[in-house]
């Protein structure tokens, strides 16, 4: 749970432990095991310039995404925002805006949500083991199914537009490398019905 920007984890019995104490962290979500949580933590000392917009420059918080066992020790950064990462459009651009981080069935992979365009947010993945980071797909939305015959594979919701003119969010099928597969509709709760959805 989150309180005034701190995290803190609860047991069975309602126990309190506090995990961070900076008054910068939320979107926290446990790993499958739930020995680990993930978590963003803001960062208003560090800002990134995303050059001018009517002749003012615009900054915006860098952004970090950590990880830490739920007893609150080996925290660690595993992704920082910067002017110049990578990009799915194959150029250099801002990486920032993170959200919805959430680890994959085995704990050793976390996919989350990165600014990118207006009308869509990037969705990436980042390995714990080597901290490498990728581009999967696009997508507003970000939940990890747990178990199934389509496990680890993801559910995004994606802004679409339509042959005839207007668009549409559906939820679509993503697999576990970033293809998407199949469109699941305008919402996902027949999934969740069946599968250990994570979001």
């Amino acid at each position: 749970m989150v309180e005034e920007g701190n995290l803190f984890a609860v047991d069975r019995e309602g126990n309190k432990t506090q995990l961070t104490c900076y008054g910068l962290d939320g979107d926290p979500a446990l790993s499958p095991d739930g020995s680990q949580v993930v978590f963003v933590r803001e960062t208003p000392g560090r800002r990134i310039d995303l050059g001018p917009v009517d002749g003012e420059s615009v900054f915006v918080a860098a952004g970090e995404i950590w990880v830490a066992e739920v007893d609150g020790t080996a925290s660690r950064r595993i992704v920082e925002g910067r002017e110049e990462g990578e990009s799915p459009r194959g150029v250099v651009e801002p990486y920032f805006g993170f959200g919805s981080p959430l680890f994959k069935s085995g704990g050793e992979k976390v996919v989350f949500l990165c600014s990118a365009w207006v009308t869509s947010r990037a969705v990436y993945e980042v390995d714990l083991r080597d901290l490498s980071t990728r581009f999967l797909t696009d997508g507003n939305t970000l939940e990890v199914i747990l178990g199934g015959e389509y496990r680890d594979h993801l559910l995004v919701q994606q802004h679409r537009y339509w042959l005839g003119g207007g668009s549409y969010d559906w939820y679509w099928l993503v697999s576990p490398d970033g293809r998407v597969l199949n469109p699941v509709g305008p919402d996902t709760q027949s999934f969740r019905d069946v599968f250990m959805v994570a979001r």
